[in-house]
């Protein structure tokens, strides 16, 4: 249980209940860490907002299936429930089962680059770099690395206020 309270319509602040009144209520209920990053407007935007963004360039410019089992090696890592819950669905639906893997080089080298995120800030070994080197392009990469920042900075939201 998160150690401070959830944000509510009534406890908003004027300019969260300005944004909650033009982009719809529902959106403080659409995941169970939005109200506690409602606190602030800002915090929001930075981590959710930008995380999409990152999400949808990562789609663009790697693939969906790269940009999730990112993400899901990362959360999984880090012991976010929360993120390791919807990006393992995310993997299921794509018939990825990531409990019983049979990755290709490529989906290695995603898996291998996000544990070094996750596991050792990012100090990224050498063979992992030339996997990396090997199946993307520098422009690939610089987007996963991107996105291996955003989910980072998600799943250690979640663990500050230790949300399950």
């Amino acid at each position: 249980m998160s150690w401070i309270k959830p944000v509510t319509y009534e406890t908003a602040s004027p300019e969260v209940k300005a944004f909650l009144d033009e982009k719809g209520h529902e959106i403080l209920n659409s995941s169970r860490k939005r109200p506690y990053q409602m606190q602030n407007l800002v915090v929001y935007e930075t981590i959710e907002v930008g995380a999409g963004k990152m999400d949808d360039e990562v789609q663009r410019v790697v693939g969906k299936r790269y940009g999730d089992l990112l993400e899901y090696t990362i959360s999984n890592e880090k012991h976010s429930q929360i993120c390791t819950a919807y990006y393992k669905q995310c993997l299921l639906d794509q018939g990825i089962n990531p409990d019983a893997p049979e990755y290709d080089e490529k989906d290695q080298a995603v898996v291998d680059f996000s544990k070094a995120v996750a596991n050792d800030n990012g100090n990224i070994p050498e063979e992992v770099r030339a996997a990396l080197l090997r199946n993307f392009t520098e422009e690939q990469i610089a987007v996963l690395a991107g996105m291996a920042v955003a989910a980072s900075g998600d799943t250690l939201f979640e663990r500050i206020f230790d949300l399950k």
